[in-house]
């Protein structure tokens, strides 16, 4: 059984066909994850504050603390 073209169109684009309510690809698949490009991050500075206070000592301790 083949999909329709309506049907093709919705999963390949619903971005376009859903212009007005689309909300990204974690949205639509109900995953809720929010893509890099659309989130907010603290100001460099601020970061580099708040990393400092986790007390880390190297690159490995921050891959820990982030997983």
């Amino acid at each position: 059984m083949g999909l329709g073209k309506k049907l093709m169109d919705i999963l390949q684009y619903p971005n376009t066909v859903y212009k007005n309510e689309w909300k990204g690809v974690g949205d639509w698949l109900g995953t809720n994850s929010v893509s890099n490009k659309e989130r907010q991050f603290l100001p460099f500075l601020e970061a580099r504050k708040f990393a400092g206070s986790l007390g880390l000592k190297n690159a490995r301790d921050l891959e820990k603390y982030s997983t």
